[in-house]
This record gives structure tokens, C-alpha cells and sequence, in this order.
């Protein structure tokens, strides 16, 4: 049994209910009574086409039985079911993204799965949500925590809003 976390974004259509259905749909997967949920956060987008609508990010924390190829897996056929196109374009709108930021200890490099994710470190929206749940974590080829990341400056320079604390 692992603890993994997921990065959880939407910016089209109900994004509120987007997410609240992603988190649904993970339940039959992760142990009884160990999901915890960070708040959810407006943010803008980045590196996606003018005109693109805010984001709204939260991050969920579980204990997870499988493997991480299982779990991306179970992450994809959630993201295509809530409305998600497999063909779509790098950084488009989407009805729901659901990203493994890490599986316990364990550090992946695959063709279609890299954990820790390696973008945690530069995006306030995910490293903002991570660290009200797991402050203190240090990820594998990391040196600094979550709140060592999130404190630094070209972090805190982007913006990002608070939206609701549950959900």
C-alpha cells in the first residue's frame, strides 16, 4: 500500500462538479477513510491557448493498493469518461486533468508515466494545494520539502486564488 497523490485541474464546463465527479470515480480504488483533500484554488491557465478559461486545482492524498501503472490507468479512463479527448493538444481547456504527483517513494521514468511529476517543483497550483496536506514531504530527488518549494520566490510570484476550503 502506497500514499500517492493527485493533482486534480478543470477549466471547462462545471469545474466544481468536474472535480467532485473525478474524486468519486477514484473511491473504489484507494483504502476506506484514507483520502484527505486539499482546497480548491483558481489559478491561470499556463502555456495554453489565448483565451483559455481559469483553472480551478486541488490536490487529494490515499492510500493506493495497486501499482502506478494501474493507477494511471484508473486516472485516464476517469479523465475520458468526465469528457476528456485522448486526441487533444498539449496545455488545452479541459473538462478534467488528473496528474500523479507521487506514489510513495517509488520514482518512475517511462514513456508514459514519470513520478515524482516533474513539474511540481515550478507550479504554484499544485505545490499551494500539496502542501496543506503533506508540508514536511520530501520527494524522491528532492532535497527541500513541499514548503521549502512553495516559499520560494518566483513561486510566490504567481498568483493563484483560494476558492473554497471544502468540497
Amino acid at each position: 500500500m502506497e500514499k500517492v497523490a493527485i493533482a486534480l485541474g478543470s477549466n471547462l464546463g462545471d469545474s466544481l462538479t468536474n472535480l467532485q465527479s473525478a474524486r468519486e470515480q477514484l473511491c473504489p480504488f484507494y483504502e476506506p477513510d484514507s483520502l484527505r483533500q486539499a482546497s480548491l484554488y483558481l489559478s491561470k491557465p499556463i502555456n495554453c491557448p489565448a483565451g483559455s478559461p481559469d483553472f480551478i486545482n486541488t490536490v487529494i492524498t490515499f492510500n493506493y493498493p495497486g501499482t502506478s501503472d494501474q493507477l494511471l490507468e484508473i486516472t485516464q479512463a476517469i479523465e475520458e469518461k468526465l469528457g476528456r479527448n485522448k486526441g487533444r493538444g498539449i496545455n488545452t481547456p479541459r473538462q478534467v486533468d488528473l496528474d500523479i504527483l507521487f506514489f510513495g517513494a517509488t520514482i518512475v521514468e517511462t514513456t508514459r508515466l514519470t513520478i515524482p511529476h516533474p513539474r511540481i517543483s515550478s507550479r504554484r497550483f499544485v505545490l499551494e494545494p500539496l502542501a496543506e496536506l503533506e508540508p514536511e514531504l520530501i520527494l524522491p530527488n528532492q532535497q527541500v520539502s513541499i514548503k521549502q518549494l512553495l516559499d520560494k520566490k518566483d513561486i510566490q510570484q504567481q498568483t493563484i486564488y483560494k476558492t473554497h476550503n471544502t468540497w
